[in-house]
């Protein structure tokens, strides 16, 4: 028998992943999840704090105030961009993520919740900042009754799919002999 001219399908991740600091997708996680995940645990710390003057607890209220709209931000941003970078992955090496398919699965939960109130996140972060006299973009948000928890749901979403990536990912490197790259 004569050799095959087809190549093999690549079935592993320590093929298909760049460089650790070359990698787009943990490029969004370290850079601007991890700010969107600080600024909710923050957000949560500062919702649970007792003070007993009323001047603390006015700074309290700001700080959470602050802490919101930034996690909202972020996780616009994150989210915008992890569709963007993974679409654009997809597209170079579809072969990535048919072999990965638990993330495969992961990545289309958050796309599907992400979508469900988009454009409102995506307004609420244009009001943040671009100044805007009028705040009815930013107070859309917060009207919508079922808002807060659909940002909370997605922020799990994200980190799951995150989590489950960053495992993948040293494995990878680990299996290919790149244990240079995870960061451990």
């Amino acid at each position: 028998m004569g050799k095959s001219n087809l190549s093999p399908v690549i079935t592993t991740a320590e093929r298909v992943l760049p460089a650790r600091d070359e990698d787009p997708v943990a490029r969004l996680d370290a850079h601007y999840f991890f700010s969107a995940d600080l600024m909710l645990k923050n957000r949560r710390m500062s919702n649970v704090k007792q003070y007993r003057s009323p001047e603390r607890i006015r700074q309290n209220d700001r700080e959470w105030l602050a802490y919101t709209r930034l996690w909202l931000s972020l996780l616009y941003v994150t989210c915008k961009e992890f569709e963007k970078e993974l679409e654009t992955q997809i597209v170079k090496r579809p072969e990535h993520f048919v072999t990965l398919g638990d993330l495969w699965t992961k990545q289309q939960d958050v796309r599907t919740h992400f979508h469900q109130k988009r454009s409102m996140l995506a307004d609420f972060r244009n009001s943040q900042f671009h100044f805007d006299k009028n705040t009815e973009k930013q107070l859309r948000f917060f009207k919508d009754d079922q808002a807060m928890n659909w940002a909370e749901e997605l922020h799990k979403r994200v980190a799951r799919f995150f989590s489950a990536y960053r495992v993948e990912a040293a494995s990878g490197y680990m299996n290919s002999g790149r244990h240079w790259q995870t960061g451990v």
